[in-house]
């Protein structure tokens, strides 16, 4: 007999499938991604990223059904048609991102959360380090990146290995390319139907998915994501209940959005 869970949720990054699933289960900053079931995911509260509830379950590379219960949300950042046959799960979740101001706003977010923000590995591995050089006093003076980001590690390691000097022109130039090609990156991959996303760099999105795969194992609700985010449309989801928490979710995001921007571009 297959474990029944309560439902699946399928969310390319960038699309707040974490916050989703908090929104569900009521979760604690503290408690906020730190458990077994959800790895790679941390809460950061000063780029708005959500951690995940203890309920939800990544699925994503998996062969056979893992330890879940009837409270479970199984998750996937992709092709979560390959997991369903596993489970017994009478719903579905897709948040869709296929369209143009759904894919663009979801590639810049997830931009400022994954590249931007705080990395704790980053920060146990490279603290001294930094603090050597002198980069996180330095990089202070910018509120929308972490000393101790991805982006942050990729500006340490071109001074490092080029003689660069640590400068404001220096790291203006080096974050517009970083954030140009990793733009023109995710719209390469957007149409891909390639498995392509790696949970430890978190490279690459695609926003494709099969519905009628999905259909012959579990109901599927389409969630459009700039409806239920930026336009605050109802979607015929259990998520319409939570619009006020969504609305205040989304503004912190064009503050990170427009922070990026004002310092950077």
């Amino acid at each position: 007999m297959k474990p029944k869970v309560r439902m699946g949720l399928c969310y390319p990054s960038g699309s707040g499938g974490m916050f989703l699933t908090e929104l569900l289960y009521p979760t604690p900053i503290e408690e906020s991604g730190n458990y077994p079931t959800n790895p790679g995911c941390h809460r950061n509260v000063t780029h708005n990223e959500y951690g995940g509830a203890r309920e939800c379950v990544f699925v994503d590379n998996t062969e056979e059904a893992l330890d879940v219960n009837d409270k479970s949300i199984i998750v996937a950042k992709i092709n979560i048609h390959k997991y369903l046959p596993y489970y017994d799960c009478p719903v579905t979740y897709q948040i869709d991102v296929s369209d143009d101001e759904s894919f663009y706003f979801t590639q810049e977010l997830f931009f400022m959360k994954k590249y931007l923000g705080r990395v704790p590995e980053f920060e146990e591995k490279f603290k001294d380090r930094f603090e050597q050089i002198g980069f996180v006093d330095f990089i202070k003076r910018y509120d929308s990146i972490d000393p101790f980001s991805k982006a942050s590690s990729d500006i340490v390691r071109t001074i490092t290995e080029r003689g660069y000097d640590l400068s404001e022109d220096f790291v203006v130039d080096a974050m517009r390319k970083i954030y140009q090609e990793y733009m023109e990156r995710g719209e390469r991959a957007r149409y891909s139907d390639k498995e392509r996303w790696d949970r430890n760099t978190n490279v690459d999105r695609s926003g494709i998915y099969y519905p009628e795969e999905i259909t012959k194992y579990s109901e599927l609700k389409i969630v459009n994501y700039a409806d239920l985010f930026l336009n605050g449309k109802k979607t015929d989801t259990i998520f319409d209940d939570f619009s006020t928490e969504i609305a205040e979710y989304t503004d912190r995001n064009y503050e990170l959005i427009e922070k990026f921007e004002r310092e950077f571009l």
